[in-house]
């Protein structure tokens, strides 16, 4: 008895101490805690196509089972979760808050909108945040600096409004930082310019002012900044030069002025260069050719003179070149085009450019589009323009081409859109060339001199949308199978000297929004047929 007295005080101890942890423990968050605020999550869900949060979030299942969900394995406590690309429509509540373990959150690619809790402010454990492609609204809230282990922040395609909140340039872990395509306005915060392990930047397609920060410099980890469809104006800093990693720069559709800063081209991993849509001036600066790895250069719209340096020839890695819509003048150079083989896009459009077409420009046996427009080139067409088999659109329109069109382009069996409108060609249609060109949809040869007939494998082209002839001296009929056209949207064939009866198969062309005839030498009484049905 004396050593059971003894115990007695002690049981009562423990007894005291086990049920006061009970107590504490059951206030502290766990895995149910988690549980209440997933289904807090599902009944702010109104409409889930799918029914995966309706059938699988269920209570007699584990939380960790259920789709979207993953727990850790030391504490089993919910350390991700991924709702992405489920359609899911509704908002998110306050109780996301409780998930206290959470380290990644993707609900992106759903139709989740209204504001964000700022109860998320507790989830100090994030990493990973992507809630892009929804329909958030409101400010991007200041309180996501409490998030200092974040290594990449998606808020991309939603409609979030107000400025960029400064307090993002203290989340020192940041990699990703992608807020475009929203309603963004005011100037970039310079206190981007602290995220010194920030990757990638994507700002674009929103309403920034002001100039570019040179702060934004400083982060010299940058490997693509885009900036793109904003309306920043000023220079292109010259601090740009220092960063020496960045492989992709965007700042295309904007307000910018000055000359490309030479600094530009020490960043030597460059492979993407697009300034196209702006106020930018001066030459096309030499030191280009300094860019060794770049595929694609888009130079246009802009207020460029001088010549196209025939040193881009060095940057044997383009794909793309695009110098469309400045004030380019001079010829161009044979040696530019030699090593370009893996060319597939050359737009030179709207520009001052003289001289006949290089003949090395058909190495380039890649090429899928190559627009030549709205120049002063002269010559002929010639004949190894067959060469490019991959050829899609062909734009050589309003320049001073002389001759013959010629046989070669039957070979160019991919080719969709053709424009040769507005030159001086002569001599007449070859008969076999439209024999091949089955993906033709559009076909432009308006205002040359072109003679002879309409030839009738023209209408084998059953893709075709668009045909003008109008403007040349073409005879005969026009051909009866042009009914084969069934897809024929505008047919212009003003200003020739067609003869005979306007073929009653016009009327079968039920797609016909546009049909001109004037000015040749047509009869019969399909007139008033044409005009009942398409008037």
């Amino acid at each position: 008895m004396g050593n059971i007295g003894f115990l007695l005080p002690l049981v009562v101890c423990v007894l005291v101490l086990s049920n006061f942890g009970a107590a504490l423990s059951s206030e502290l968050p766990n895995i149910t805690t988690d549980q209440l605020a997933l289904l807090a999550l599902k009944s702010h869900v109104t409409h889930d196509p799918q029914n995966i949060l309706a059938t699988n979030w269920s209570m007699t299942t584990s939380v960790c089972s259920w789709i979207g969900i993953t727990c850790g394995s030391d504490q089993q406590r919910i350390i991700a979760l991924d709702l992405s690309n489920m359609s899911l429509i509704g908002t998110i509540p306050s109780h996301l808050g409780n998930l206290s373990f959470l380290a990644q959150l993707n609900i992106q690619s759903n139709n989740f909108r209204g504001s964000l809790p700022k109860e998320l402010a507790n989830l100090s454990w994030l990493e990973y945040i992507d809630i892009s492609q929804n329909n958030f609204n409101g400010e991007i809230p200041s309180w996501f600096d409490s998030f200092t282990k974040l290594h990449k922040l998606s808020l991309y395609s939603n409609n979030f409004s107000g400025v960029i909140p400064p307090s993002l340039g203290s989340l020192s872990n940041l990699k990703e930082l992608l807020l475009h395509d929203n309603d963004l306005k005011g100037q970039i915060p310079i206190t981007i310019g602290d995220l010194s392990n920030l990757k990638y930047l994507n700002l674009e397609q929103n309403h920034l002012s002001g100039r570019i920060p040179t702060s934004l410099f400083k982060c010299q980890e940058l490997e693509a900044l885009i900036l793109s469809s904003n309306v920043l104006e000023g220079s292109v800093p010259q601090e740009i030069g220092n960063l020496t990693r960045l492989k992709n720069l965007y700042l295309d559709r904007n307000s910018l002025t000055g000359k490309i800063p030479i600094s530009l081209f020490k960043c030597r991993e460059l492979e993407v260069l697009i300034l196209y849509d702006n106020a930018l001036e001066g030459s096309v600066p030499l030191e280009i050719e300094n860019l060794t790895k770049l595929n694609k250069l888009d130079l246009s719209f802009n207020n460029f003179t001088g010549e196209i340096p025939s040193v881009l020839g060095n940057l044997t890695s383009i794909t793309r070149l695009g110098f469309s819509n400045n004030n380019l003048t001079g010829q161009l150079s044979s040696a530019t085009f030699d090593q370009l083989l893996k060319l597939q896009y050359l737009n030179l459009r709207n520009n001052h450019l003289s001289g006949t077409i290089p003949i090395s420009l058909f190495k380039c046996q890649a090429v899928e589009t190559l627009n030549l427009l709205e120049n002063a080139l002269e010559g002929s067409v010639p004949q190894e323009i067959g060469n490019l088999t991959r050829l899609n659109y062909l734009y050589l329109g309003v320049n001073n081409l002389q001759g013959d069109i010629p046989s070669a382009v039957g070979n160019l069996t991919s080719i969709k859109n053709l424009n040769l409108r507005h030159n001086n060609l002569t001599g007449q249609l070859p008969l076999t060339i439209f024999d091949q060109l089955h993906k033709l949809q559009y076909l432009h040869l308006g205002s040359n001199h072109l003679s002879g007939r309409i030839p009738t494998s023209l209408c084998k082209c059953q893709e075709l949308t668009v045909l003008s002839l109008y403007g040349n001296a073409l005879e005969g009929s026009v051909p009866q199978a042009i009914e084969n056209l069934t897809r024929l949207s505008y047919l212009s064939l003003y200003w020739n000297n067609l003869t005979g009866v306007i073929p009653s198969t016009i009327r079968h062309l039920t797609s016909l929004t546009l049909l001109d005839l004037k000015y040749n030498n047509l009869t019969g009484i399909i007139f008033l047929l044409l005009f009942i049905r398409f008037v």
